[in-house]
């Protein structure tokens, strides 16, 4: 409707709107205090009042500002600024002295007066909490003010808010301790007197809500002032006369008349109880005007304020005593109070009903004429408000009646003259009321409270009142018989209400087990300052104590019982009757009269009377009838016993019911029928069964959970007097062992073990027993500890129920248990199957050591700790029973590992289960000595080599592995690696520095002797101990172990080995093996820190070498073929020599080519020649099984591949005139190694790399070390040489291994020029037969990675949601294919002519390829990597490990070079792309992508032309264009590359323009901003774009009539197709656009078909 806008501020022209806390931080400015007045409004007022006891206006100068601030913003009218004002004011009177608050207290009592009745609740809360504060800090020096606000303090005790009304009573109790609280109320008598007054009459300007606040305070507040001032001085006349005028005003009773307030009624009951007892003689006085303000509220029905009503109406009527002079008693209360009995006192019975005798005798007493019929109604209403279902659930209140009910009968029947009078109540009364009740199905409580109180009430008067009692019984034992005899058709709930009777007159404690319990929990609330010990003792309710039963009134009892129980017997035996046979077992369980019936039953009675039960326990399987069965069975004869229970136990349904009953009653536990029956077997082997059958199915069903519950009861019963087992060993052992074989079976449900352990463990440790029972035998502790050990799927939470109970258990008998535990932790550590089994071993053994330790025996502690580490033996032992070989193949295949004996054996498959437990025991071993050091001493010392071993293992395993996906177990590795480095540290920590000398000793010894895995752990510790070895330990042994030798060392090692090389004899030379690894290993250690003497003995190594050659060419292994070597004798040797030598070579050719001779570089072509051949020889024919497992063959293989690469990258390096590479070789080399010796080391190699790249046969490890080296060795392979077409290596593209995959990209990149070549004359060809197109497809090989690429995953993300790709996963191997490919077509589009470039382009946005590729790459490229460059050229090296930081700089990388190459098509798509998509990539691109692409192209845009000349300005992203028209007329054209370049727009700004028109000028600006944006290619090839349209346009060439540019923005193209009437040409492109979007094919400019 165009109202204001309600949420501006309220300013009226003010430059702020209006603040109450701004207002008075302003006025707390003033340097004088404005004090508050007496006024409601609290307004400020001058200075000092009249009255105030300050006595100038001094005073206020000692008040600091902040006090004037807050006691001011306590006079603002909005709640929450008082709240504000009242805590700072806390705070500040905990900050401030004594003094400083004494300043504050002359201007507080009128601020705490006014705030007491403030209309919010919060606001006299606080108040009082700072009134609390200030009184607690002031204590006596309250007392000058202390009149002022006594009135509002004392009556805010009875603030309607409950924690208002604690504090203020908290305050005074505290300021006022002990008898000094009654003195202060004394002295300030008057001052209370008159606040109060004024709270009740006083008018004021209050709401009704507040108005009827502070009249409850005011009335309230006097009836606490009158229960807490003492007698005498109420008395005294000074003060006796002010509460005579208070209620000789009318007023008063006004108020509360007109008032329909409930609390002020309430408030109104209490001050006239106070009233009548503290000032009775002002009561007497007032009766006339308190009696009927009484009465008048007789028939309130406000439950709450009955009690005080009535109460107060008792003590009115018993101290005035001319009451029925002022109010009618029998027409005003008798009526009243009856109906307040019918309703059951309105849920008040426990506060009324003390009240009920005193009231009726008063009453009688107005109506003796009419008693008898006062008493009838008076038992009436009472017995019609026990039917009231207000009270059927409180027994507390079913109680307060029932106690009521049978005071009153024992009143009346004291108070008759004749008992007539009492029979006829009974007669006519209670026992047809009592009978209505039993029948109209009350509640058991009800019932139950009735029957208990009429049970203690027969107890007396059998004691007293004999003949009362008597005709009390007779008429209850006719109504309990008939109740039985007269119902043909039983009701269940009568029959359970006639055995709850009998039972409870039996014992007034009884109650019927068979009942159904309330669904009610009893909630007890605990405070903070609650005392424990007072809570316990509150919670322990001791029962009530009655006198014993008197004998005759049991004997009545039982002789009745027995007649109920022969009636119902009688029932049982003719129909089943189920509801008799509840009554006959309720009442068997009472010992009295189970004896007194069968004392007067025969045998043949007993014999039909065991039928009906068990006819009847066989139908019903139920406790109730269980237990009737033992109870009569252990009174009978042992034979007729015996004959019952074997019949029962056939069915075991029936005996599961009697189990359940017996093992579950402890009263049954202590008969001697019952004991003997579970002794049995035929309970063990029910309960043998059903732990069978929980352990298989473990549905939520009924039965399932009798047997588990059956189960509970079975282990946690037992003997009442020596606590031990109920059940036999046999029993329990079998039901342990069902238990244990439920672990092992086969499980279909997904969480068995779990939810049977949970089950499991609620049976072992039932919530009625503190402990529970285990096999004494120890064999199922046994089977729960293998259970603990095994691999099974165990979740924590079950681990440690199990490891709780198996604790608990094994306290009975600790050191052999824990011997035990420990001997099956060691039989496990050498099958351990996974990483969590072998933590799980740890934790099991704390435990156990855990409790060992609590014996206190440190020798078995000690004793068991011994017990589960390895010896030396057990641990040399392992390692000999797994292949080192194996494991070292590897390294063996690229020599980084010297062998003492030639390797005759095949490689093996790597026995992966044989290591994972060695490491899996190391890592229990350590982690449990390191847990445990102050109990091993010597021992963790022995054992940290084999925990280096098993380091160096995990750390070959995962070096072997790195190329393939991480498993679970390889993943376990890791983890387990990094373990065992941590154990380790922590050995060698607590080890003093002649330990670790002695470890570090023991570790070389093992190596040298061992060599294999031992070289490497050795290798690790010397790390970690930075130990320095000898000059005489420094050996080629040491060498080849460590690492870190100076360089002085390893020259003086190097030249002694080789001369050593110089003194073998030509004949031993295939001995020397050894020798040639040593002199490797030094070389490559040396590299460039050589000095000129060893430089000199590697060419003299040579020389020796060519020498042995000379002299032993046939030995060489020239054209031969390695298969057919026989690996024994002197031929492996020399085989194994060879191969050291070859490694030598290429280790010399790598590092030392420069000082070689040219005979010298003549040996190692030559003969690398040579070894081709018997490289092709070897690999010809070889079978499937050698090519991965022929120690030999493979070994050779890798070597040669490795001097093939050397020599290659070194002929590259020369080629390329690196370094001084020209001047330091031969000067022929380059073109010998060109024209004769790589034909014949590439057409060796090739054949065999294409044959492994299509085998794809990658499950043993040796093929990974194989590929890598034969990829390395064709990296530089001469183009002439590729004989396979890019057909042949797209493919390859897509290989299963990495090595594989970058080298077919090398090689592809090696064809690219030749593709572009034959691209480039396919399109000429077609532009010269005017076969004009608009797109091209790449060649299809390289489009084939692209296109077979499986990328389902990726394909279904969302662009821009992050895929984290794993490390050689099949999905690796497909997108590492994919990236490749996209490289190679978008290296081709770079290095194509913008024609090609724009016609692929073309078919790479139509085909939806580059959309896709862009999806891909955002979902790759990590958001974490949006604050680093890209990298526009990576190295893909075949031997190039593979992490996901690298696929993911891959992903950078193809997209860095998209935007470099195909800019516009990168652009397009971004454009047409979602705004979160978009979004993404601008902020990737300007941070990351446009820095680079930015210096890149500014880099080569440099250049000059006839006509043009182009310079850059790269500080400020500038490429500025100059072309001459003319010698006068010029233009420059400036080109501000944005910060998101390429993908915004390049901005062309005007520079000087000379002799061109501002048309021609405008048509060019926008000519170049289009070429700049349409063009795929750099900045360099938009300007060059640009001029040549220009040139064409100077040229005289017209331009198209559409676009009006010469050559056509996207194609290159001149126009060509001409008009035949008009004769103008157009682009075909623009011809055709302009068709379509014209819908005719006239022509654009004269209109006629064209």
């Amino acid at each position: 409707m165009g109202g204001k806008d309600k949420k501006g501020p309220r300013t009226k022209g003010n430059t702020k709107p209006s603040s109450s806390g701004r207002s008075a931080e302003l006025l707390g400015n003033v340097t004088e205090f404005v004090g508050f007045s007496g006024l409601p409004e609290g307004s400020y007022v001058p200075v000092i009042g009249a009255n105030s006891l300050v006595e100038d206006a001094s005073a206020d100068s000692n008040i600091p500002a902040d006090f004037r601030l807050s006691l001011r913003k306590m006079g603002k009218r909005d709640s929450t600024t008082k709240i504000k004002a009242l805590q700072e004011f806390t705070e500040l009177c905990q900050q401030n002295s004594l003094d400083m608050l004494k300043a504050v207290l002359p201007f507080w009592p009128r601020i705490f007066s006014r705030l007491a009745v403030d209309g919010d609740r919060r606001v006299r809360e606080y108040l009082h909490k700072s009134h609390v504060q200030l009184t607690s800090q002031l204590g006596r020096n309250l007392a000058p003010y202390l009149k002022e606000m006594m009135g509002a303090w004392f009556t805010s005790q009875c603030d309607p808010y409950a924690p208002a009304a604690s504090l203020a009573s908290h305050s005074l109790k505290t300021c006022f301790p002990g008898n000094k609280l009654p003195e202060a109320i004394a002295f300030c008598h008057n001052e209370i007197m008159d606040y109060i007054k004024d709270s009740i009459f006083k008018e004021n300007d209050f709401s009704d809500e507040q108005k009827e606040r502070i009249t409850i305070g005011g009335i309230a507040g006097y009836s606490l002032l009158l229960q807490q001032v003492k007698c005498d001085v109420l008395e005294a006349e000074k003060y006796l006369l002010r509460h005579t005028e208070m209620w000789k005003n009318a007023n008063l009773y006004k108020i509360v008349e007109q008032s329909k307030s409930l609390p002020i009624k309430q408030a109104w009951f209490g001050l006239i109880y106070s009233v009548v007892h503290y000032l009775p003689q002002v009561a007497k006085e007032n009766s006339k005007r308190l009696l009927p303000s009484i009465f008048k509220f007789l028939d309130d029905s406000e439950s709450t304020s009955q009690p005080a009503l009535w109460e107060t109406t008792l003590k009115i009527l018993l101290t005035v005593e001319n009451a029925s002079s002022y109010v009618n008693l029998s027409s005003h209360a008798t009526p009243k109070f009856l109906n307040l009995l019918r309703n059951a006192c309105s849920g008040n019975a426990r506060k009324i009903g003390p009240l009920i005798v005193p009231y009726v005798r008063l009453l009688r007493e107005h109506k003796e004429s009419q008693a008898e019929e006062f008493d009838r109604q008076v038992i009436e209403a009472l017995f019609q408000g026990l039917l009231c279902r207000s009270i059927f659930n409180s027994s507390l209140e079913a109680s307060a009646l029932s106690e009521s009910l049978f005071q009153l009968l024992d009143y009346i029947a004291k108070a008759s003259v004749d008992i007539s009078h009492f029979e006829e109540l009974l007669q006519n009364t209670v026992i047809p009321s009592l009978d209505l009740m039993v029948k109209s199905k009350c509640s058991e409580l009800v019932v139950s409270a009735v029957i208990r109180q009429m049970t203690v009430t027969l107890n007396c008067w059998f004691r007293t009142e004999e003949s009362v009692a008597n005709a009390f019984w007779e008429f209850l034992e006719n109504f309990i018989m008939g109740l039985i005899t007269q119902s043909l058709d039983p009701d269940t709930s009568l029959f359970e209400n006639v055995a709850l009777i009998i039972l409870v007159l039996m014992d007034a404690h009884s109650k019927l087990d068979n009942r159904t319990k309330m669904n009610r929990r009893c909630i007890r609330i605990r405070f903070a300052d609650t005392n424990t010990e007072d809570l316990s003792k509150g919670q322990e309710t001791s029962p009530v104590h009655l006198p014993e039963m008197p004998l005759p009134f049991r004997e009545k009892v039982v002789a009745m019982s027995i007649l109920v129980c022969k009636d119902t017997l009688k029932r049982l035996e003719v129909s089943d009757c189920e509801t008799s046979l509840r009554l006959f077992a309720s009442l068997m369980r009472c010992d009295d009269i189970l004896r007194g019936f069968l004392a007067g039953e025969s045998a043949s009675s007993i014999d039909s009377m065991l039928c009906s039960i068990r006819r009847m326990l066989e139908k019903l399987r139920d406790k109730n009838t269980a237990f009737l069965l033992f109870t009569i069975l252990d009174v009978i004869d042992s034979d007729v016993r015996c004959k019952v229970l074997e019949d029962l136990a056939i069915d075991e349904q029936t005996c599961a019911a009697m189990a359940s009953t017996a093992l579950e009653s402890s009263e049954l536990s202590q008969k001697q029928v019952v004991l003997e029956w579970l002794q049995s077997p035929y309970v063990g082997d029910l309960l043998i069964s059903t732990a069978k059958h929980v352990g298989v199915y473990l549905s939520e069903d009924e039965n399932n959970d009798f047997s588990w519950s059956l189960l509970r009861a079975a282990l946690a019963a037992r003997q009442p007097s020596s606590q031990e087992p109920l059940l036999p060993k046999e029993h329990i052992s079998g039901i342990m062992n069902a238990f244990t074989e439920a672990f092992y079976a086969e499980h279909v449900e997904e969480n068995f073990i779990d939810t049977f352990v949970q089950k499991l463990s609620n049976t072992l440790k039932p919530s009625s027993q503190s402990n529970f029972f285990i096999d004494p035998s120890g064999e199922w502790l046994d089977s729960m500890v293998k259970i603990l050990c095994s691999s099974m799927t165990i979740q924590p939470v079950s681990f440690n129920i199990l490891l709780e109970l198996w604790k608990k258990g094994a306290s009975y008998a600790t050191h052999s248990r824990c011997l035990s535990a420990v001997a099956i932790i060691k039989e496990n550590l050498t099958a351990i199957p996974e990483f969590n089994v072998a933590e799980r071993l740890v934790d099991i053994f704390q435990h156990v050591l855990e409790l060992e330790l609590t014996q206190g025996d440190n020798e078995a502690s000690h004793l068991l700790v011994r017990q589960i580490l390895l010896s030396d033996s057990e641990w040399m032992n392992w390692m000999k029973e797994t292949s080192s070989c194996d494991l070292m193949a590897k390294e063996i295949m690229n020599g980084r590992y010297c062998h003492s004996n030639p390797i005759t054996n095949n490689f093996k498959p790597l026995q992966l289960k044989n290591w994972y437990g060695l490491l899996n025991a190391a890592f229990v071993v350590s982690s449990i000595v390191v847990r445990n050091q102050h109990m091993f001493e010597q021992d963790g010392n022995s054992l940290i080599p084999y925990v280096f071993y098993a380091t160096a293992v995990a750390e070959i395993l995962l070096e072997i592995n790195r190329k393939r996906m991480k498993d679970d177990t390889l993943n376990d590795i890791d983890k387990i690696s990094g373990a065992l480095g941590s154990n380790a540290n922590s050995l060698l920590s607590s080890c003093s520095d002649q330990e670790r000398k002695e470890i570090f000793r023991k570790t070389l010894q093992n190596s040298r002797q061992y060599r294999w895995i031992w070289c490497v752990a050795a290798r690790k510790l010397q790390a970690v101990l930075q130990q320095s070895l000898e000059e005489n330990e420094i050996t080629e042994n040491t060498v080849m172990i460590f690492c870190n030798l100076n360089d002085e060392n390893l020259n003086r090692i190097t030249q002694t080995q080789i001369a050593k090389l110089s003194a073998i004899s030509s004949d031993d030379w295939a001995e020397s093996f050894q020798l040639l690894a040593y002199i490797r290993f030094l070389l490559e250690k040396l590299a460039a820190s050589a000095n000129d003497d060893t430089l000199i003995s590697v060419a003299e190594s040579v020389k020796i070498l060519q020498s042995w050659q000379l002299k032993h060419d046939e030995s060489f292994l020239f054209g031969q073929d390695l298969k057919a070597i026989s690996r024994t004798g002197s031929s492996v040797k020399a085989v194994w020599s060879i191969i050291e030598v070859i490694r030598l070579l290429s280790t010399i050719v790598e590092f030392y080519p420069y000082k070689l001779e040219h005979s010298s570089w003549d040996f190692i072509l030559c003969s690398m020649t040579s070894w081709c051949t018997t490289f092709e020889e070897s690999w010809t024919d070889v079978s499937p099984a050698n090519q991965h497992t022929n120690p030999m063959l493979l070994s050779f293989t890798v070597a040669l591949s490795r001097l093939i690469q050397s020599c290659g990258a070194l002929i590259a390096d020369v080629d390329e005139k690196k370094e001084e590479s020209i001047s330091s070789l031969p000067p022929n080399l380059a073109s010998e190694w060109n024209d004769v010796f790589s034909d014949a080391a590439y057409n060796a190699i090739l054949p065999v790399f294409f044959l492994q790249s299509r085998c794809n046969n990658l499950s043993h490890l040796s093929s990974f070390c194989l590929m890598e080296a034969l990829a390395l060795s064709v990296r530089h392979v001469p183009v002439k040489l590729l004989h396979q077409t890019t057909e042949k290596l797209s493919p390859l593209l897509l290989a299963k291994h990495s090595a594989i995959q970058f080298a077919a990209h090398g090689l592809i990149i090696k064809l690219l020029p030749e593709i572009i070549s034959a691209e480039a004359i396919k399109c000429k060809e077609e532009l010269d037969g005017d076969q004009e197109k608009t797109e091209r497809s790449p060649p299809q090989a390289l489009l084939l990675p692209i296109e077979k690429a499986n990328l389902e995953n990726l394909d279904e993300l969302r662009c821009g949601d992050l895929h984290t790709v794993e490390p050689y996963s099949q999905e690796c191997q497909q997108i590492l294919g994919y990236f490749l490919g996209w490289d190679l077509i978008l290296r081709l589009c770079g290095s194509s002519d913008s024609e090609l470039r724009y016609q692929y382009a073309s078919y790479l946005t139509n085909s939806k390829l580059i959309s896709r590729l862009m999806d891909i790459l955002f979902c790759i490229i990590p958001h974490a990597s949006f604050q680093q460059q890209a990298n526009l050229e990576m190295e893909f090296r075949p031997d190039i490990t593979l992490t996901e930081k690298i696929i993911q700089d891959i992903a950078i990388m193809i997209y860095s070079s998209a935007l470099r190459h195909l800019p516009a098509v990168v652009r397009r798509w971004c454009n047409n792309a979602d705004k979160r998509t978009a979004s993404l990539v601008e902020k990737f691109t300007s941070r990351c992508v446009s820095p680079v692409l930015c210096s890149l192209d500014l880099q080569f845009c440099t250049k000059t032309w006839d006509n043009m000349t182009v310079r850059v300005r790269p500080t400020a992203r500038e490429v500025i264009a100059t072309y001459k028209l003319n010698e006068e007329g010029s233009m420059e054209l400036i080109m501000q590359l944005p910060a998101n370049y390429p993908l915004g727009n390049i901005v062309v700004e005007t520079g000087r323009k000379v002799g061109v028109t501002a048309n021609q000028w405008r048509s060019w600006i926008l000519q170049l901003q289009t070429f700049l944006m349409q063009q795929n290619g750099s900045i360099l090839d938009g300007l060059t774009l640009w001029k040549r349209n220009v040139d064409k346009r100077f040229e005289g060439i017209e331009e198209c009539y559409i676009c009006y540019y010469v050559l056509h923005g996207s194609n290159y193209q001149l126009p060509k197709l001409s008009c035949r009437t008009c004769r103008k040409k157009f682009h075909a492109d623009c011809l055709y656009k302009w068709f379509s979007t014209s819908n005719n094919s006239t022509c654009p400019l004269c209109r006629n078909l064209f």
